[in-house]
């Protein structure tokens, strides 16, 4: 009777077992999974925030080009004193401001450019929460792991114990 419940004893034992090393499978396949999906996440992450820091440089600078040849512009009217000189010059500055015009539009689609950029880094640090979801799973794939070691620990116990049963019932 013993001997019996002692079998039972063993096959929930061994089933428990095989649960547990399953879901720690389980648990460790989709860590590796969310820590590529992280790192590559992680790479874009990097890559968007170069550019989108590279388009703010530009037009910072572009920017600035751009004040600097207004103040110019101001200086070189002020000087302007006969009406021939001042038509030539304001058509050539004219034609320099068509130009600007055209940079100008330039700096409007980089910053939009940095705003769809700025939008898809926000995207990508969303997925980031995803890794702490990963750091969780490992915690809990430890945990398993402690539980199955105390199984084991356990099943040697239940062994010897069986062991010593058998031996004293074969004395009887």
């Amino acid at each position: 009777m013993f001997i019996m419940y002692m079998q039972v004893v063993e096959d929930r034992r061994l089933t428990v077992l095989e649960s547990y090393k399953e879901k720690c499978e389980k648990l460790e396949k989709e860590n590796e999974k969310y820590i590529i999906t992280f790192s590559s996440l992680y790479d874009n992450d990097r890559q968007y925030t170069k550019k989108i820091k590279e388009q703010e440089d530009l037009i910072d600078m572009m920017s600035d080009q751009l004040a600097e040849e207004k103040n110019t512009l101001k200086i070189k009217q002020t000087k302007i004193s006969e009406p021939k000189v001042c038509l030539r010059k304001k058509d050539s500055e004219n034609e320099h401001l068509k130009s600007k015009i055209v940079d100008f539009t330039t700096v409007q689609n980089l910053r939009a450019q940095v705003k769809e950029l700025q939008s898809e880094n926000k995207n990508f640090k969303s997925k980031v929460v995803d890794f702490t979801t990963v750091q969780n799973l490992k915690v809990q794939v430890e945990e398993l792991k402690s539980v199955n070691e105390s199984l084991n620990l356990s099943v040697e116990e239940l062994s010897k114990a069986r062991a010593l049963a058998e031996a004293t019932l074969r004395r009887i």
